[in-house]
């Protein structure tokens, strides 16, 4: 968090025409979504980042939304394949 304050102080200043995004990969691993979070005054919405061709995989959604914060697909990706594209597709409509 120290590192971040100085980013956000340094470059930006005061700049009030900023979004902050927390998006956190779908799997985040063994910390969990809310280890790397930076607060509610860090983040203006929530997202997911998911890599995964198996739609089983996409976790997260639901502490997302605990974050009490808008919810927005931060960077999905999608093959031709179409298992991604549906994963997408459910994540965002759901």
């Amino acid at each position: 968090m120290r590192a971040y304050r100085c980013y956000i102080g340094g470059k930006l200043g005061p700049a009030r025409n900023v979004l902050w995004v927390y998006a956190p990969q779908c799997n985040y691993g063994r910390y969990g979504a809310d280890g790397y979070y930076p607060g509610a005054a860090y983040a203006d919405i929530v997202g997911l980042d998911c890599y995964t061709d198996d739609p089983a995989r996409l976790t997260g959604y639901e502490e997302m939304l605990a974050l009490r914060k808008p919810p927005g697909p931060s960077r999905p990706t999608s093959t031709s394949r179409g298992v991604r594209r549906s994963s997408i597709h459910r994540l965002c409509t759901t």
